[in-house]
């Protein structure tokens, strides 16, 4: 076996498992930076097993000889490859959320955890290709340390100010669930 091959084999899926581990455990903070590189890693992994299995399977065949299927059999062979990836892509990134959703509900229930008072600091506004995003951006004391965590805000959720009681995970003082709006 060629270790070339072998070895882009296992690029493609160290990139798969450590964009979708990242996104499993950290997808709950918020953070741009942290999503955009899990995204990508699960991307362009799954990207690259496409490329790779196309050496093998000749998906983007320029040629036509003898024994091989016709223009049009090539491009539908070419476009079910890509709309296959898109598939496992967009699968991946739904499964990993699940998980970290059931993940995060589960810490939160069963872990040991804390209530305190948040306050809500400010909201940021951040720019994207489809508009603007507006996050909410909450304050309290956890463990003798002040966290600040941002929350997504729609359609005027949050204001600056208020208060509101929430239940935090001791071992993870940044995961965190609203329990009820304080006066």
């Amino acid at each position: 076996m060629n270790i070339r091959k072998t070895l882009q084999w296992i690029g493609a899926f160290l990139a798969i498992c450590t964009g979708s581990v990242l996104n499993y455990l950290l997808d709950y903070k918020n953070d741009d930076v942290t999503s955009l590189t899990s995204y990508l890693l699960i991307f362009f992994g799954w990207m690259a097993v496409l490329i790779i299995a196309d050496s093998y399977i000749n998906i983007y065949s320029n040629t036509i000889s003898k024994g091989e299927p016709g223009w049009f059999a090539q491009r539908l062979r070419k476009m079910f490859a890509i709309v296959i990836t898109l598939a496992l892509i967009f699968g991946n990134v739904f499964g990993v959320q699940q998980l970290g959703n059931e993940r995060r509900a589960n810490i939160l229930n069963n872990g040991p955890t804390q209530t305190t008072v948040a306050v809500v600091s400010s909201i940021e506004r951040h720019r994207g290709r489809s508009g603007d995003y507006y996050y909410a951006v909450f304050q309290y004391q956890a463990n003798g340390h002040t966290i600040w965590h941002k929350r997504d805000e729609d359609n005027g959720d949050f204001t600056p100010g208020q208060r509101f009681k929430i239940q935090y995970s001791v071992e993870y003082p940044d995961m965190f669930r609203l329990i009820e709006k304080l006066p």
